[in-house]
């Protein structure tokens, strides 16, 4: 679709992408939110405006202010995603010479735990350890439910740095992350969760390189009523949202040329229109589990069913919540709100369900990596479709920060050797190689003389290249060319947590964005 671009993300250290100019971003959010502002369209019988105004509220955004956001899971940032609050400190910088202004990252802490390893390149291999000794970090359904670091385990991964700092040639900014999870884990309560101490800890790194924006996690906005009405509101309409939903992934996978029915993620499972699945979890926060969320029929309306704990021993007793059309969207979120704290579950959304939600009720304009750009692709469609309303624009960014130790370092291309090595071979033999060739050639395929003469063949250039004692100079120069290439995996990492780079090196990322 020509109003999207082909992004790649970039391959030259310190570069960045930018899409659209950055210069036009904070216009487009202005026009955004003059156009939800105004927007007429229900949710639950309730005009769009307020049900926003209301989630913007909640999460202490004024009716005029102007909200540039981002956001991501709850983990240690590469320097792409880190790259995204550059950019919303610097739309939001230049808007508020005209409208009041505010950068938000979302910090998505109701994910899967992942890239939670703090890793960095040593000689014939790297080094790495989790972020945290909580011995539930590969169990957890969700990265809320693991606890912050013990003092006994930063204080370990802070000898390891300082030990290992004397080798780099540089200071990362990892030690000052590391201090402020300290003070996480000192001055804490009893729990402290992995997901909030690793977001401030990060929040006030980028808050001494002059960062300005407001952090906020996901998992309390699940309780707000704008979320809550946002997925009533989906419930009732479930065959007509799982029908665009999954038309608009289907067009995707056209235009994309994608064949597979997974990518780029799974269609929702309609069962004869009596059970149809929502791009939402269902997270038993007592257990703690989550699985996907599905309604289900009950006389003309749909409902989300759970067994009932409360109910006799003896026989399956079922306890279902009704959602009904002809609600008001808050007291339709209220009643959702009692049902679910009744049974301690949530309601969490899937990726094209959570920046849907933010992008109507909640931001003005949304960045996204390149990842989200692709997917919310998906999204404008279904926002179109099912709420019939221009879908608001968003914005793509990211960049790249290589390990400093990788500067001036060429990468190994193994594949080049072995094919330098493949002609240097086939060349040893000259003319004779060539006759030999047409005789092959001219020999009838799948016959006994034709595998003889590439056997013949096969005999004559080992023997030339063994007389020269190039088979084991190569074997060597590949050996060796792998062994770069494996360091070269860790040096030329995109995902190396940004806080290993040296504090010069990521002003002066930002003052690339603020002055171009």
């Amino acid at each position: 679709m020509s109003r999207y671009a082909d992004w790649k993300a970039p391959r030259i250290d310190q570069a960045n992408l930018i899409w659209p100019v950055v210069t036009s971003l904070g216009e487009i959010g202005s026009r955004n939110h003059e156009q939800l502002r105004v927007a007429t369209v229900l949710i639950q019988k309730t005009p769009l405006a307020e049900l926003r105004a209301a989630s913007r509220r909640f999460v202490g955004l004024q009716d005029d202010e102007l909200s540039i956001a981002t956001g991501h899971q709850s983990e240690l940032w590469h320097p792409g995603v880190w790259f995204k609050n550059v950019v919303i400190d610097r739309v939001s910088r230049s808007m508020n010479a005209k409208v009041r202004s505010r950068a938000m990252h979302v910090s998505v802490d109701t994910d899967q735990p992942r890239h939670l390893n703090v890793r960095w390149p040593m000689t014939g291999g790297r080094f790495e350890v989790g972020i945290t000794d909580d011995p539930q970090l590969g169990e957890s359904p969700w990265v809320g439910g693991l606890s912050a670091p013990t003092p006994g385990h930063l204080a370990k991964l802070e000898r390891e740095l300082a030990e290992a700092t004397a080798t780099f040639g540089f200071t990362p900014t990892l030690s000052e992350f590391l201090s402020k999870l300290r003070m996480s884990a000192i001055e804490g309560s009893e729990f402290v969760e992995l997901s909030s101490a690793i977001g401030n800890g990060m929040h006030a790194l980028d808050w001494s390189l002059g960062l300005d924006y407001t952090l906020l996690t996901l998992s309390p906005m699940l309780e707000s009523e704008g979320w809550l009405a946002f997925v009533h509101h989906l419930a009732v309409h479930a065959e007509g949202f799982a029908s665009i939903y999954n038309a608009a992934l289907a067009d995707y996978r056209i235009e994309q040329r994608i064949t597979s029915t997974m990518r780029p993620m799974p269609d929702l499972v309609v069962e004869a229109n009596h059970r149809i699945e929502l791009p939402l979890w269902l997270d038993d926060l007592a257990d703690p589990s989550r699985g996907r969320l599905s309604v289900e029929r009950i006389d003309d309306r749909w409902a989300l069913s759970i067994k009932d704990p409360s109910g006799p021993r003896d026989e399956t007793s079922i306890d279902a919540f009704v959602f009904d059309p002809d609600a008001e969207a808050f007291d339709g979120a209220r009643r959702l709100r009692r049902w679910l704290l009744s049974h301690r579950l949530r309601i969490a959304p899937r990726a094209l369900t959570l920046t849907m939600f933010l992008r109507l009720l909640v931001t003005d304009l949304f960045v996204h990596g390149i990842g989200g750009g692709r997917y919310d692709q998906v999204t404008d469609r279904i926002i179109e479709r099912f709420f019939g309303l221009p879908a608001p624009r968003f914005a793509v960014a990211t960049a790249t920060l290589y390990w400093p130790g990788s500067m001036g370092r060429e990468r190994t291309d193994v594949s080049r050797l072995r094919h330098q090595q493949h002609r240097a071979l086939h060349g040893l033999l000259g003319e004779t190689k060539r006759s030999m060739v047409a005789s092959i050639a001219i020999a009838r395929r799948r016959s006994i003389e034709r595998a003889t003469l590439f056997g013949e063949l096969r005999r004559s250039l080992h023997a030339a290249a063994s007389e020269q004692d190039l088979f084991r100079q190569w074997q060597n120069e590949l050996h060796a060319a792998r062994t770069r290439a494996a360091e070269d995996a860790v040096q030329f990492d995109r995902e190396l947590f940004y806080a290993m780079q040296p504090r010069e090196r990521l002003l002066a990322m930002i003052d690339t964005v603020r002055l171009g």
